[in-house]
């Protein structure tokens, strides 16, 4: 094994293109202590080609491209579609285009146990699963073979992605086709897997779940609700504005327990790899106040390629367009552009998280970000309660 085949856990972004392109099967992806997938090498299979180094993004750098970048407001015509989106819906309009034309769509979609993996779908029937934020690192296992695999088969594909997944993909292929189509995200982080799972199982049992979304919109597009419904039909919602606010949500927008690289980002900046980047618009009342005030979600679009043109101007009966200032658009969303600080008990949370005598996960993230306000509620009118009892 090669010394200079794999980067630091600080830095490795987990993309797997390593695991994809090692002929020898000498490299598999194991779980740390912090419940990050990381690349581990078989040093008795490895012969030392040296082709996990060539396909790492991080380092190698991030892939440039000449195009001027543009920025447009927009959402979808079709309000089913919209609502069952994060932000405007200009997602599946895409997916379904490529779909249309035989193509395949590859995205991050829930397993059986709700854990987010990367998966294939190639029918519109199939759209549902891939729509919608998963604020949780998705597995990608052999997706970037598969994705090989089309291609040289002719299909049309679009791979649908984080920023450092995008750049591992182009790493792994290794040229340019012409019939991929690459979408990422305008990305705050991702939480651990194993977080994520252990969460579930403790609060809900993962048997009892039955559908999870991240993004409700019940109370509309800005207040972030995860709503997990359960057998017995009760919806546990989170939201801004709600005091039953989901602690995993809150442990994730305050940045307890994102991969370690996601806190220097190698892969931050106005031009990306993919050739289209999506994300919320927020400030849409400042950057584009002509624009539908409806609060079912709005899109914020950089076209980042001649081929991210292409498909947004195949897109007309589908989505309303307003075109926006790229700094604007920059500035009421800077996770595109810079990494989120980490929370100064990051560390002490995933140490306490590993201890044999640790409370559950919901209790020990609301230790070090704070209870929700419906427990400061409930505290706040027990005081009340015990200093009238007292007077009396």
């Amino acid at each position: 094994m090669a010394n200079n085949q794999l980067v630091s856990n600080s830095l490795c972004c987990g993309c797997s293109a390593c695991y994809n392109v090692c002929s020898q099967q000498a490299i598999s992806m194991a779980f740390d202590n912090e419940g990050f997938l990381y690349p581990v090498i078989d040093e008795q299979k490895c012969i030392g080609c040296n082709a996990c180094a060539r396909v790492c993004p991080v380092k190698n750098g991030a892939l440039k491209q000449e195009y001027t970048v543009r920025a447009y407001a927009a959402y979808n015509k079709d309000n089913i579609q919209r609502m069952n989106s994060s932000s405007g819906g200009v997602f599946p309009a895409i997916a379904e285009y490529v779909l249309l034309h035989n193509g395949v769509v590859f995205g991050a979609a829930f397993d059986k146990n709700y854990q987010v993996v990367h998966t294939k779908i190639d029918s519109i029937s199939e759209l549902y699963k891939l729509q919608g934020s998963k604020y949780v690192q998705s597995i990608l296992g052999k997706v970037f073979l598969m994705v090989r695999t089309e291609l040289l088969a002719k299909k049309m594909v679009l791979f649908s992605g984080t920023p450092c997944q995008i750049e591992g993909l182009k790493k792994f292929l290794g040229k340019e086709y012409s019939t991929l189509y690459t979408i990422d995200l305008i990305c705050h982080g991702v939480p651990a897997p194993k977080i994520w799972e252990k969460y579930l199982d403790e609060e809900y049992g993962i048997s009892n779940i039955t559908n999870i979304s991240f993004r409700n919109k019940k109370h509309g597009w800005g207040n972030f609700d995860l709503t997990i419904e359960t057998k017995n039909y009760i919806q546990h919602e989170a939201s801004d504005v709600s005091i039953y606010k989901e602690s995993f949500l809150r442990g994730f927008l305050k940045e307890l327990y994102l991969r370690p690289s996601c806190h220097n980002c190698a892969f931050k900046g106005i031009d990306h790899a993919s050739d289209i980047t999506l994300g919320d618009l927020w400030g849409s009342k400042e950057i584009c106040p002509q624009f539908i005030k409806d609060d079912k979600g709005i899109s914020v679009v950089f076209i980042q390629s001649c081929k991210g043109e292409f498909l947004i101007n195949q897109l007309d009966s589908k989505l309303i367009f307003n075109e926006v200032s790229v700094n604007e658009a920059i500035n009421h969303n800077l996770a595109m552009v810079q990494s989120e600080i980490p929370h100064p008990d990051r560390e002490l949370f995933f140490k306490e998280l590993n201890s044999d005598n640790r409370s559950s996960i919901k209790k020990l993230i609301e230790k070090h970000i704070g209870p929700t306000l419906r427990k400061r509620l409930s505290v706040y009118l027990r005081s009340k309660l015990s200093i009238k009892s007292k007077r009396k």
